[in-house]
């Protein structure tokens, strides 16, 4: 098997039109991370270009539209890191409820002095978390949070097999109730 040359050049959203213009022109692949608005001459000028490839799962920033009418197929990443962002959203949960910013602060300027030795932070455990969006991230949390316990309760516009609700341990409830009911909320949405 030969072996097929290729280059890569790395283009800003900041560049100036007329660069990236220049860079489309040159393009057979066009790789966007994360994927945002491109002008529509830009995209126009993508003559080579036979593929744009989203490194995000969503496009609700990108001008599918102006790709379209240019026959140039727009791909995502099909969620595939679902982990990752899962993950990232217990981070944010565990951070925010035991204060990590603040205490890290007073840790490294040695500030332990009169401080509220943890009695000001809050548990995971048993709390209720409202899950808004239950595609491959939202499930990715609930079973992440269930291993602490906490009592998991979902909206989506497309409610989920009663089977796998009992698998993961999850309850479907309305919006205004998860709003009501919630301890921690986290939005997973396109």
């Amino acid at each position: 098997m030969k072996e097929k040359n290729f280059q890569i050049k790395i283009m800003r959203y900041d560049f100036p039109l007329k660069k990236q213009i220049k860079m489309f022109e040159w393009a057979e692949a066009v790789f966007f991370g994360p994927g945002r608005k491109i002008e529509k001459r830009v995209i126009d000028s993508a003559n080579n270009a036979k593929i744009f490839q989203l490194w995000s799962s969503g496009y609700d920033k990108f001008n599918i539209e102006d790709a379209t009418k240019n026959k140039i197929p727009v791909c995502t990443n099909g969620s595939q890191n679902n982990i990752a962002v899962a993950e990232h959203a217990v981070l944010l949960m565990l951070a925010l409820n035991r204060k990590l910013i603040h205490f890290n602060k007073i840790t490294v300027l040695g500030k332990w002095k009169n401080n509220s030795h943890g009695f000001d932070l809050y548990e995971l455990y048993g709390k209720n978390l409202g899950i808004i969006g239950l595609g491959r991230i939202g499930t990715r949390v609930a079973e992440i949070c269930k291993n602490f316990k906490m009592n998991l309760f979902y909206y989506d516009i497309k409610r989920v097999d009663p089977k796998f609700e009992k698998k993961i341990g999850i309850k479907y409830l309305s919006v205004n109730k998860i709003l009501e009911i919630s301890d921690v909320l986290t939005l997973h949405l396109h």
